[in-house]
């Protein structure tokens, strides 16, 4: 046998291919990136939305409980275990509530909040954040030193010094987005929540 003729078969070169080189291409990635940054924005968007009705039901909340609690007060207070009180009521202003002791209804018409009354505490008082203010539903106008009285026993429910015939609607909003979110107190002291 000749030595020439067993020789090794010649390796065989990689034959590079001049677009497949293992890698992404600048428009796949940029593709990608793409669809993420969509996705990402979807997210945040939907998480915003979720906080403001967060929010939203959370400020409702904390005004039905204070404005139950005034009432509670009210009604207790015949039994002698309130601060010698005649009336509890609360003051909405803006985005800050309050109870306060309405010790002019006694004896005078008063049946409004005098500088001074307001109880202090946290059980007492809350200020609505997450950019909500109080407002009329009916008109948008936002509530400034609105009043809301419950005078024992029954208790008769007064609306800045004048008895409440109707419903009254406080609206919690995001200014400028026409929602509301509602507590409603009857002429009965019914409290109740609704939605938009």
């Amino acid at each position: 046998m000749n030595k020439e003729m067993i020789k090794p078969p010649p390796k065989r070169e990689k034959i590079k291919k001049p677009f497949m080189s293992g890698g992404f291409t600048l428009i796949e990635i940029a593709i990608t990136l793409g669809i993420l940054g969509i996705m990402m924005g979807m997210v945040g968007f939907s998480d915003t939305a979720r906080n403001k009705t967060f929010n939203t039901l959370i400020g409702q909340e904390k005004t039905r409980t204070l404005i139950s609690r005034a009432k509670s007060l009210s009604v207790n207070s015949i039994f002698g275990t309130s601060m010698n009180a005649c009336a509890y009521g609360v003051r909405i202003n803006d985005n800050k509530i309050f109870i306060f002791i309405d010790k002019g209804a006694c004896g005078s018409n008063n049946l409004r909040y005098d500088p001074g009354e307001e109880l202090t505490g946290s059980n007492n008082e809350a200020e609505i954040g997450g950019g909500l203010k109080f407002a009329d539903p009916a008109t948008g106008t936002s509530f400034i030193n609105k009043d809301i009285i419950f005078l024992p026993p029954e208790p008769r429910i007064y609306v800045d010094g004048s008895l409440l015939l109707n419903d009254i609607q406080i609206g919690l909003t995001i200014p400028g987005t026409g929602r509301y979110s509602r507590i409603i107190i009857n002429k009965y002291g019914l409290i109740s929540t609704r939605g938009n």
